[in-house]
């Protein structure tokens, strides 16, 4: 039985492992309500993976905060949130195994307000040539970065992407195997909602991906907590999950 664990999310928006535990951590039923975040609860076969010391993968927090980091970020990241006028940045993250470990999926929601409609449009705009910039100057990490096309027709102006992340042993950290992921990041008015799945789970699809940001979108434009969504066991192909 092999435990896996995405331990680098390498792309904007996104941001290492190690630095969840130091992050700032409201509560999520405090945030303000443009910043209400989606929330999965696994079922059927999946469970939250743990590391080592027994901690479970998963976690919530303020990236960025009132226009300022609230964790470290690189000097790129920090002036391109401060170019694009960013407000707040709140992240969900969690990481699922299901087959007793045998696969993984990796999911990492974001909410992000801006001072203006126009502001959160043209980061939207700007973020894919931004990813693969920073993506071409890191030549240890290949993340094989692709548009997505046809995008979905969502929010007020949408981009989206595949990339590929690195799977690490939970017991001995060990590289082993890349796997793909998907990402969109859509704006609706001042606010900018982005999700990526990645893992060799055979869940992990556009479709997925798609299927989150419709949730996480419907969520914000109510106004209201986002209710813990349910990963739907059918959602699932087992046909083509790794049985490595």
């Amino acid at each position: 039985m092999r435990r896996w664990f995405l331990v680098l999310f390498t792309l904007v928006f996104s941001l290492p492992v190690t630095a969840f535990a130091t992050a700032q951590t409201p509560d999520a039923t405090g945030l303000p309500t443009d910043q209400r975040i989606l929330r999965l609860t696994p079922v059927d076969g999946y469970a939250v993976l743990v590391n080592a010391e027994g901690s479970a993968l998963e976690g919530e927090f303020y990236q960025w905060t009132a226009g300022a980091a609230a964790i470290d970020l690189s000097g790129a990241v920090t002036d391109f949130y401060a170019a694009n006028n960013v407000q707040d940045v709140y992240q969900y993250y969690t990481n699922l195994s299901a087959d007793g470990g045998v696969t993984a999926l990796s999911v990492e929601i974001r909410v992000a307000t801006f001072d203006d409609a126009d502001s959160a449009a043209g980061f939207v705009a700007t973020l894919y040539d931004f990813v693969v910039t920073q993506a071409a100057a890191d030549t240890t990490t290949p993340q094989e970065i692709a548009p997505l096309d046809p995008l979905p027709d969502l929010g007020d102006s949408i981009s989206g992407w595949s990339a590929s992340a690195q799977f690490y042993d939970l017991q001995t950290g060990e590289p082993i195997v890349r796997v793909p992921g998907y990402r969109y990041v859509t704006q609706t008015g001042t606010t900018a909602v982005s999700i990526a799945v990645y893992g060799n789970d055979g869940s992990v699809t556009p479709a997925l991906a798609e299927s989150l940001l419709v949730a996480q979108l419907a969520c914000a434009d109510a106004g209201t907590p986002c209710e813990p969504l349910p990963l739907a066991p059918d959602a699932v192909s087992t046909s083509v999950r790794s049985t490595s």
